[in-house]
């Protein structure tokens, strides 16, 4: 399981190398299941928290604080993804909130 936690965190730091950093997000994480059976969403809680961790390790954001994401929102998407999929979507609420 630790090697799955790290290889997340890993993914989201190199795919968001390129974000530049924001003062303030709301993170949405999207769930594409690989099949219909019944999910508990808060089980996906340590994936989604190792991505964000990774969005930090980049540099998208200084902390992963209440401070920095002002909402986390977490939703299963529409249909189903063979082997599953997790999305991360980081969205600039800059100093609004």
């Amino acid at each position: 399981r630790a090697g799955l936690v790290s290889a997340i965190r890993m993914t989201a730091r190199n795919l968001s190398s390129n974000i530049p950093r924001l003062e303030k997000v709301k993170i949405r994480a999207i769930y594409y299941a690989p099949n219909n059976r019944r999910r508990d969403m808060s089980n996906l809680f340590p994936s989604v928290k190792s991505a964000v961790d990774g969005l930090v390790d980049s540099g998208v954001m200084k902390d992963d604080s209440d401070r920095y994401v002002v909402s986390l929102e977490m939703l299963r998407g529409e249909g189903i993804v063979t082997g599953g999929q997790l999305i991360i979507e980081v969205i600039d609420v800059g100093d609004s909130v």
